[in-house]
C-alpha cells in the first residue's frame, strides 16, 4: 500500500465515523423522573423502513461509533450497564429514548397525530428505577419535520409528561440530527 491509499483510507475511515456519530447533532433539553433531571447531551435517530419506525434515542453523553452502531441494531440493554457520569447521583448510568412508531404507510412519517410513541427511562428518579410509557396515536405533542429517510436530517420537538401510581414523568426536548439506517443484528 502507498502513502496515497493509506491517507485516502484514514480519510474515509474519519468519515464514515463522522457520518455515523451524532456529535454534530444539536440537542437541548432534559427527561425528568420525580424532579430528578437528566440533561439530554446526544441524540441518535435510527430509521427502520421495514417496519417503519424512527427511533430517537437520547442520551447524557456522547456514544461512541461502537455504541452508536449498537443502536442502530436496536441494541440497548448494554446502556443497563454502562457507568453513570455522575456515580453519587446515578448509580447507573441514566438514559431514555423515545421511540417513534408508524405501522401504516411510510408517507404518514412525520405526522405527529399518527404516531405512537413510547418513552422509556432508567435509574434517573431513583436507583434501578425504570418507567416506561406508551402514548397513542394523537397523545404525542409536538412536532417532527425534516426527511424521515436514512441520510436526511430531521427535527423532532416535544414536551409531555406522564404520571404514574408514585412515579412522575416528564421530556422537553428538541433535537436535530442526521438519521441513520438501521442496521441487522
Amino acid at each position: 500500500m502507498n502513502r496515497r491509499t493509506i491517507e485516502c483510507l484514514a480519510v474515509a475511515g474519519a468519515l464514515a465515523a463522522a457520518l455515523a456519530s451524532p456529535a454534530s447533532a444539536q440537542v437541548a433539553g432534559t427527561l425528568t423522573q420525580n424532579g430528578v433531571a437528566m440533561p439530554v447531551k446526544a441524540a441518535v435517530a435510527v430509521w427502520d423502513a421495514k417496519r417503519p419506525a424512527l427511533k430517537v434515542h437520547l442520551l447524557p453523553f456522547t456514544p461512541s461509533a461502537q455504541e452508536t452502531a449498537a443502536l442502530q441494531k436496536n441494541d440497548t440493554l448494554w446502556l443497563l450497564d454502562k457507568p453513570g457520569s455522575d456515580p453519587k447521583k446515578w448509580p447507573a448510568s441514566p438514559h431514555g429514548s423515545i421511540t417513534l412508531s408508524w405501522s401504516f404507510d411510510p408517507q404518514a412519517a412525520g405526522d405527529l397525530g399518527k404516531a405512537w410513541a413510547d418513552v422509556y427511562t432508567f435509574g434517573i428518579g431513583k436507583p434501578n428505577s425504570n418507567l416506561n410509557t406508551s402514548l397513542t396515536a394523537g397523545e404525542l405533542k409536538g412536532t417532527l419535520t425534516g426527511g424521515v429517510k436514512d441520510g436526511s436530517t430531521v427535527t423532532f420537538n416535544s414536551a409531555g409528561a406522564q404520571s404514574f401510581e408514585s412515579d412522575k414523568l416528564a421530556w422537553d426536548v428538541k433535537v436535530t440530527t442526521k438519521v441513520l439506517p438501521a442496521l441487522a443484528k
